[in-house]
């Protein structure tokens, strides 16, 4: 009998200590005041611009939906949120069309006193179909407006010179409106 009372004794010890460790450390942690706060974010995903080779038609944003006899725009990232990118040019045309595009980048800056540059870098590569641009592809893309003075730093935008070719070789005769699109979208 002394032994379990001695047991009980013990048993009853320890759950005393348990009790104050619970009793302290939930003391502890009483909160006396708490606050919340929200901010609204948008994410925005892609944001690009398909303009004509020009120095202005670039500054301005001007967007391209005919495409020239030079059969050339720029396509420019205004913003995105992403690691890469990709693209896909595609064409809705006649029976027996084929498109073809190539792409280089430009670098477009101010050169005064009138007007700007736009000056191809690199050699130019294909574009037809699905293409995609890695990080440090990606910021060759980047549009800036490169102004209309003289700054320090000079302001530097970016690009892709897209070129079509048309072999309508295998197009019967007429007239006939051909589709380009441009699809773009994160990798």
């Amino acid at each position: 009998m002394k032994m379990e009372r001695r047991k009980r004794g013990q048993i009853l010890a320890i759950l005393a200590i348990l009790a104050l460790a619970v009793t302290l450390v939930s003391g502890a942690s009483v909160i006396y005041w708490t606050h919340s706060a929200t901010k609204d974010i948008t994410v925005l995903g892609i944001s690009s611009v398909f303009t004509p080779y020009t120095y202005d038609g670039y500054r301005l944003k001007t967007d391209l939906t005919v495409l020239p006899t030079s059969n050339q725009g720029i396509l420019s990232v205004l913003a995105e949120n992403f690691y890469g990118l990709w693209t896909n040019l595609t064409f809705a045309g006649p029976v027996g069309l084929i498109v073809t595009c190539t792409g280089q980048y430009v670098d477009v800056y101010w050169t005064g006193p009138s007007t700007g540059t736009i000056q191809l870098a690199g050699t130019a590569f294909e574009m037809t179909g699905y293409h995609e641009f890695n990080e440090t592809e990606k910021a060759k893309l980047k549009w800036t407006d490169p102004g209309t003075s003289v700054k320090s730093p000079l302001p530097h935008g970016y690009g892709i010179l897209l070129t079509y070719s048309f072999d309508t070789e295998s197009v019967s005769p007429g007239t006939y409106t051909v589709n380009l699109k441009i699809d773009m979208g994160h990798t």
